[in-house]
């Protein structure tokens, strides 16, 4: 015969199992927490970089050293290595009279994941050095614009050119910038992306974006117009 006086006495075991149970999860979230937050905030011992490769560019009486080097205290390809770039005057009569002259803002050492000399147009008057940085969800680069004669002078900066994966819709690699290009009437021009109002607080997949087009003069950039971004029907303005 069954016995009913269980039922109330089986009823509480089970609960008292059931709120057991939520109490162990809950606390093993917390520490899983606590333990995944100090992981993040965690700040262990700056790299120590060491050169494993330098490529040396000559031009007339000043070279470009670009220096690849490799964190050493950490596993290997635990963090990316890193380049840096510089300009190294050439005294032909005397070596030790030879200086470096940096190229980062305020006469600071440029620092990236990747350096390189930016391919222009043959008879484009200028060194373009591109510094890319990037992350899991986004790429950024900037072009270091720069005269080498009579004398070096930084000419201006860029932020954000066109890359070939947006000029492309999605069709290519957000390291290769489209660069500089001959306009209709022989200026040379190159194109930006620069996020239009209020898009700021949106995720880097749902901003908007405005084209800018600048035009390269004698004395720097100038901008000539902007118009919105639309992946699927770029086309560079030409005149």
């Amino acid at each position: 015969m069954y016995n009913y006086l269980l039922i109330p006495f089986s009823l509480s075991f089970l609960r008292s199992i059931y709120l057991i149970k939520n109490i162990i999860i809950k606390m093993l979230l917390i520490v899983f927490t606590s333990f995944f937050i100090s992981f993040n905030t965690w700040a262990g011992p700056d790299c120590i970089y060491l050169p494993i490769d330098v490529k040396i560019t000559k031009y007339e009486n000043i070279n470009l050293h670009i220096v690849e080097q490799e964190c050493i205290n950490y596993p290997k390809n635990y963090f990316h290595n890193i380049q840096e770039a510089y300009f190294v005057t050439q005294n032909p009569d005397n070596e030790l009279l030879n200086t470096i002259i940096e190229l980062g803002k305020d006469e600071s050492r440029l620092s990236e994941e990747y350096i390189q000399i930016l391919k222009t147009p043959l008879d484009f008057p200028y060194l373009v050095i591109q510094a890319t940085s990037y992350s899991v969800s986004n790429v950024w680069i900037r072009l270091h614009i720069f005269s080498l004669s009579p004398q070096l002078i930084k000419v201006a900066t860029i932020d954000d050119p066109m890359t070939k994966y947006q000029s492309n819709y999605r069709n290519g690699s957000e390291m290769y910038v489209d660069g500089f290009y001959k306009s209709d009437n022989g200026d040379f021009y190159i194109e930006t992306l620069v996020l239009r109002a209020f898009q700021g607080h949106k995720c880097m997949a749902c901003r908007k974006y405005n084209i800018e087009t600048l035009k390269m003069t004698s004395t720097g950039i100038k901008s000539i117009g902007k118009r919105r971004f639309n992946n699927k029907q770029y086309k560079r303005r030409t005149n």
